[in-house]
């Protein structure tokens, strides 16, 4: 009915109903929609189509649920479905996600009676798995007397947790920012988790010291790291985990201009802080 407008929360925007101008129309968008059978086989893609053309004629008491490995676009399939409620409604912006609450995603549901609702879990396998990996490198490093290694080990799991974060030189999103604390929103922007440690430029890393011992002691609890920042210096040059010194004036730190002012920061490679020369240090010498 033209005369009768709707208020649609935040996460529902993109459900948009049209109606056809005329009968050529109707047969091209019909054609567009059978399309979708090309997709996959037909074992995954006739129970999503039926799924599609079930929703608007009530309730159900049964949902789909999309299983496989990552990266062979579930969530892509997925979206085409859901695009036929509206079209803005592509991978990056399906209407719900497991992120949310039971409550949420009930209400939602409610809200979207009767058309198609995709619940989109990547965003809590994203989470699980970075706090799977937060655990293993904490365990790992549980029994390390060396303060080093201990502090390395929490700033990792801090970026992974999304406590820290590590930004370009700028201050802008670094390349692969899903490795240095970076997030994803539904709308394809990346934003920073946490406070920021460092810089990256290209393969190397710029640690702010001070503020770095800061997380990692967030990170480590009431077990926080017992020596200052200066001592932990001098302990990532003795394993061999400092790039570069200010050998001029004798001191640990280089200068740079990071994010637009002078600092005195920490040089480590970008390898360090993810984890790979970390472990071969701790294995050798």
């Amino acid at each position: 009915m033209a005369d009768v407008q709707v208020q649609r929360p935040a996460s529902l925007q993109h459900f948009q109903t049209r109606i056809p101008a005329d009968g050529q129309t109707v047969r091209k968008a019909v054609r567009s929609s059978l399309d979708f059978l090309s997709v996959a086989p037909n074992r995954i893609s006739l129970p999503l189509l039926a799924a599609v053309y079930r929703a608007p004629f009530g309730s159900v008491d049964f949902s789909l649920f999309l299983s496989g490995r990552s990266g062979v676009f579930k969530s892509t399939i997925a979206a085409l479905c859901q695009q036929h409620f509206g079209a803005a409604m592509d991978p990056g912006h399906l209407p719900g996600n497991f992120a949310s609450t039971a409550n949420a995603l009930e209400e939602l549901a409610f809200l979207a009676k009767d058309t198609l609702l995709v619940v989109d879990d990547e965003l809590e396998r994203r989470s699980r798995q970075a706090l799977k990996e937060a655990a293993a490198i904490q365990y790992s490093y549980q029994q390390v007397s060396d303060p080093a290694l201990l502090f390395m080990s929490l700033l990792r799991s801090a970026l992974l947790c999304g406590q820290a974060h590590v930004a370009e030189r700028r201050g802008s999103t670094p390349e692969f920012p899903e490795r240095w604390g970076w997030r994803q929103k539904a709308d394809g922007v990346w934003v920073a988790q946490g406070t920021r440690i460092g810089w990256l430029i290209g393969n190397d890393v710029y640690l702010e010291p001070a503020i770095g011992r800061q997380v990692a002691c967030e990170m480590a609890g009431a077990e926080q790291l017992s020596i200052s920042a200066h001592t932990l210096s001098r302990r990532l040059q003795q394993r061999g985990l400092l790039v570069s010194v200010d050998a001029g004036r004798g001191m640990l730190l280089v200068r740079r201009i990071l994010g637009g002012q002078p600092r005195k920061v920490l040089h480590l490679k970008a390898r360090v802080l993810q984890g790979f020369q970390a472990e071969s240090a701790r294995n050798g010498s």
